[in-house]
């Protein structure tokens, strides 16, 4: 597609020029048709924690910035899944471990992005 200065974008430029108005429609057809609206707020979380993802797509990041933008992802599809009315406690409890443990695994990353610190380490003791 070719632009006013004389550019072109590419097809992911063109999906996230056009995605607000992609999300707009598809929101109203969900509350219109009636059948979507007990759906809303799912679709709405959902939307939410994957619009970093879609906005990101096709531009240069650092692994840095992937690693926190997937944590960031998981862990919002796992609330916006917790937050389903009628869920069985299992699966309550299942998604609460897999919010513990994204939660962790970020805590951990930017601890080792860091970098070393002597204060996390002592002398190892010698095998007798």
């Amino acid at each position: 597609m070719a632009c006013t200065n004389g550019e072109t974008m590419s097809f992911l430029d063109t999906l996230k020029k056009y995605m607000p108005l992609i999300d707009l429609a598809v929101n109203t057809g969900l509350l219109a048709s009636g059948v979507g609206a007990p759906f809303e707020p799912l679709a709405a979380g959902v939307e939410s924690a994957l619009n970093p993802l879609l906005q990101s797509a096709g531009t240069a990041q650092t692994p840095s910035t992937v690693v926190m933008n997937l944590y960031a992802i998981i862990i919002g599809v796992l609330t916006v899944l917790k937050a389903t009315p009628g869920l069985p406690a299992a699966t309550l409890s299942a998604i609460d471990g897999y919010v513990t443990a994204a939660e962790a695994g970020t805590a951990a990353y930017i601890q080792a992005e860091s970098g070393f610190s002597a204060a996390n380490y002592q002398p190892v003791a010698p095998i007798q």
